[in-house]
């Protein structure tokens, strides 16, 4: 019977794990697009019709933005993987990892609201860059 409760409790995790998993996979998803659109501000600061200074320091600053946006999402994922992790290991070791296992969620959480704020940031800061007058 030992063998049956031990399954109980890893269905049990692998349950509770599903959540975490799904929100890791938005980060890679999140990542992919915040990559994606750093290229972009790299490629638009090398052409030559935004080689003017205050084109170049509103580039400068979309892309210390969306630098910023990467590493947030990269430590939401770090956290999410220690949530899943962590609620194995709990499982395996018989450890009581609840608070642990609350806060890497309120981490993770907290550093996903941080990235989707710079992201939003950045756009703004790209909408107010096309209204910027074309260099003669």
């Amino acid at each position: 019977m030992p063998i049956a409760a031990d399954l109980v409790e890893v269905e049990r995790a692998i349950q509770l794990a599903i959540a975490p998993a799904f929100l890791l996979s938005a980060c890679v998803a999140t990542l992919n697009l915040l990559t994606l659109r750093l290229n972009r501000i790299i490629d638009r600061s090398l052409a030559p019709d935004n080689r003017t200074p205050e084109r170049q320091a509103m580039l400068l600053r979309r892309a210390v933005i969306m630098r910023a946006a990467i590493a947030s999402a990269i430590v939401a994922a770090i956290l999410l993987s220690l949530l899943v992790t962590a609620g194995f290991a709990g499982v395996f070791l018989s450890v009581p990892l609840g608070t642990l296992v609350g806060l890497l969620l309120l981490g993770g959480m907290a550093a996903l609201i941080a990235t989707f704020v710079l992201f939003l940031a950045e756009i703004r800061l790209a909408r107010i860059q096309q209204s910027f007058p074309e260099s003669s």
